[in-house]
């Protein structure tokens, strides 16, 4: 400790150096401890840092991605399924619909050895025309049981040869360039154009016992504005003394 001479000059008491002071001697300005962010570095590149944070945001960033282009192609799907729907429903809506409009009608009472016709109305109760239609009806007779197996091949084999008919008259509606159209609501009367005789015995089967009928079937096709291709065939079935009472067939009663 330094003793102090009152009557002499005072002196400034000398701070003791230590270690750390003298190599920070000299060093105005410059902090003993230097603060360190606490940021993780890389190891692999010390001045960036840690790329976690980008591994997840990546991570997110593909995730996304994928449900943005599942979502994109489900509503894609949705969009034509409806478009579909719209369409379909459209051409439904607007096609023409050529139905049977009633029974047929005998042109003469029903006589043994006498050529019989009958007549049959169709109706268009659709919203456009039917195009380029083309209709064979035909009255044919079959003596059995309704609905047995040699019933279903007669009827079948006798559509065939009016699917077959309707395929070469159509065919000549092509190449003659003839049209026959339908205005909506307006009728199309057609006639048998086949004669069919009943013996006395086929006509008494028929009138009483029921084991001949009479079936009147018919194939009317025709198209729309847009040349889409339609269909109506028609089957009603005749047995009895009531020329008023027709019976539909279980089948070839429909509209496509």
């Amino acid at each position: 400790m330094t003793l102090e001479n009152p009557d002499g000059p005072r002196q400034e008491d000398e701070e003791a150096i230590g270690p750390r002071d003298a190599a920070n001697e000299g060093k105005a300005g410059i902090l003993d401890a230097t603060i360190v962010p606490e940021t993780e570095l890389s190891p692999a590149d010390p001045d960036q840092p840690h790329p976690s944070r980008y591994k997840t945001l990546k991570w997110w960033k593909d995730r996304l991605e994928v449900v943005a282009i599942v979502a994109a192609v489900f509503y894609a799907i949705v969009t034509y399924l409806q478009w579909h729907d719209l369409r379909r429903n459209f051409v439904v809506n607007e096609r023409p619909y050529m139905v049977v409009d009633g029974i047929p009608q005998f042109l003469t009472p029903l006589t043994a050895n006498t050529p019989i016709h009958a007549n049959i109305t169709f109706k268009n109760i659709g919203k456009t025309p039917s195009m380029r239609l083309f209709g064979n009806v035909k009255l044919v007779k079959f003596r059995g049981t309704y609905g047995s197996k040699e019933f279903w091949q007669f009827i079948t084999s006798s559509f065939d040869d009016l699917s077959r008919d309707d395929s070469n008259g159509r065919k000549e509606l092509r190449e003659t360039g003839a049209e026959r159209d339908i205005a909506p609501n307006a009728p199309m009367f057609g006639t048998s154009q086949n004669a069919i005789m009943l013996s006395d015995t086929e006509l008494s089967d028929l009138q009483d016992s029921g084991t001949v009928i009479l079936y009147y079937i018919g194939i009317v096709s025709y198209t729309d504005g847009s040349g889409a291709d339609y269909k109506t065939e028609l089957c009603q079935g005749y047995w009895g003394k009531d020329p008023q009472r027709w019976i539909l067939c279980d089948r070839y009663n429909r509209i496509r």
